[in-house]
């Protein structure tokens, strides 16, 4: 059966295409935020805490791109579950990169 799938993307100039990999897990709300899920904040509210897994970067042409993926970052693989992907590009002479696009995707066992 096929494995893995692709990010696809469109630019208007030639970037620097990163994509970072965050991981999806529970946890509870506190002062410094969203954190582990532990017994003693059991009466606190729930929350969705993300936790970077790593990160891809790919020199990307002006137009249709697509950047495959095999639930791997390096020789790492991903672990079953839910997971987001940030891509933000940079073009060559530009200041700023542009704006972050998320997108969520679930790496299944297997």
């Amino acid at each position: 059966p096929p494995r893995g799938s692709a990010f696809r993307y469109k630019l208007s100039d030639p970037a620097t295409v990163t994509i970072q990999i965050y991981r999806v897990l529970p946890g509870r709300k506190t002062g410094r935020g969203c954190v582990p899920d532990r017994h003693l904040l059991k009466h606190r509210r729930r929350c969705r805490r993300l936790v970077r897994k790593g990160k891809l970067t790919r020199r990307a042409r002006a137009g249709p791109n697509k950047t495959a993926f095999l639930g791997r970052i390096g020789r790492r693989a991903l672990k079953p579950g839910h997971y987001k992907a940030k891509l933000t590009a940079r073009a060559a002479l530009a200041l700023h990169p542009s704006r972050a696009r998320t997108i969520t995707f679930t790496v299944l066992p297997g």
